[in-house]
């Protein structure tokens, strides 16, 4: 008949870590270690997460800027375009004025 002994006083906690070789106080060491670098990857993450949203205002400044440095020389070359056109007419029509 098959038997299954049991230690007196030991929790079900302590049989999963006595489970692993590994006793109550091992496994705590292991478990606050493992607690600090997930808390420090937290902290590297957020940081990593707010220099990606500063790169990203600093892209969409740049990106806004050129734009609108796009858009004003745009607006002077058809300024330009528009004043060159209407001297040439201009001349034209002073020209045909004069042969009349």
């Amino acid at each position: 008949m098959p038997v299954e002994l049991e230690r007196p006083g030991l929790s079900e906690r302590n049989k999963e870590v006595a489970g692993f070789g590994l006793d109550s106080k091992e496994w705590q060491r292991a478990e606050a270690e493992a607690n600090k670098q997930i808390a420090a990857a937290r902290i590297a993450l957020q940081e990593a997460q707010k220099h990606l949203g500063d790169q990203q205002r600093l892209l969409s400044d740049q990106v806004r800027r050129a734009a609108e440095a796009y858009r004003q020389a745009v607006q002077e070359e058809l300024k330009n375009n528009i004043k060159l056109r209407l001297q040439k007419q201009l001349r034209l029509a002073v020209a045909q004025s004069q042969t009349i």
